[in-house]
């Protein structure tokens, strides 16, 4: 839960427990929830031991063979996670498949940091040439986007999310869990990670033949 006074620029809906318990008995590579409290508010989490994929293998360095099964095997697991293990969504959210609406929510939030931070730093957005409205063209080409059926993501899967310990993968912080478009997740990974060229390849030819569970998506 965010403190008061903080700085909204991700969409939580969920509190972490219940993603993990959603999780649990699908998703393999996630250190188990142990305890939970919310007053005070508090985790408790089985420890693996293990070094960040960051501190192993950081930016411009090739990530150990195993690595790009183990996420392609994480996506395709989150897609089996049964819909009724999954927390009800907030009041208002896209109807599964209307990824067009679901991207909108998604710049909406991009869209109001700019507002809220423009009286402050407008100079430096022009002086970077960010425009008036830096979100008008791609909120236009949202519209264009094919409808594919909605799963649970997990939404940060980077370098310093993840836990190499014995050969595995395993995957940290799940807070910004959402359910929606699964190539969303994707594009966000491959983002965050920057992969060199050919290990990108390889995760975008898993997605195309279906081996992370997005055949034809």
């Amino acid at each position: 839960m965010l403190a008061a006074g903080t700085d909204v620029m991700d969409l939580p809906i969920w509190p972490e427990p219940e993603v993990l318990r959603a999780v649990r008995g699908t998703v393999a590579s996630v250190p188990r929830l142990l305890h939970t409290q919310d007053n005070p508010r508090f985790q408790i989490h089985e420890f693996i031991a293990g070094q960040l994929l960051d501190d192993v293998a950081p930016r411009g360095v090739r990530v150990p063979s195993h690595v790009l099964d183990d996420v392609a095997e994480l996506f395709a697991q989150l897609g089996a996670v049964p819909r009724d293990h999954i927390p009800a969504v907030p009041p208002g959210w896209p109807d599964d498949g209307d990824t067009a609406s679901f991207a909108g929510r998604l710049s909406a939030i991009t869209a109001d940091v700019h507002t809220r931070f423009l009286p402050e730093f407008g100079g430096l957005f022009d002086a970077l040439g960010i425009p008036a409205e830096p979100l008008s063209t791609i909120d236009r080409a949202w519209a264009g986007l094919w409808p594919r059926p909605f799963r649970l993501l997990h939404t940060d899967v980077h370098r310093k999310n993840m836990i190499l310990s014995g050969g595995r993968t395993y995957f940290l912080d799940w807070e910004l869990a959402l359910w929606g478009d699964p190539v969303y997740d994707l594009a966000v990974h491959l983002h965050k990670t920057a992969y060199q060229a050919d290990e990108h390849d390889t995760l975008l030819a898993c997605h195309k033949t279906g081996q992370i569970g997005m055949a034809g998506l």
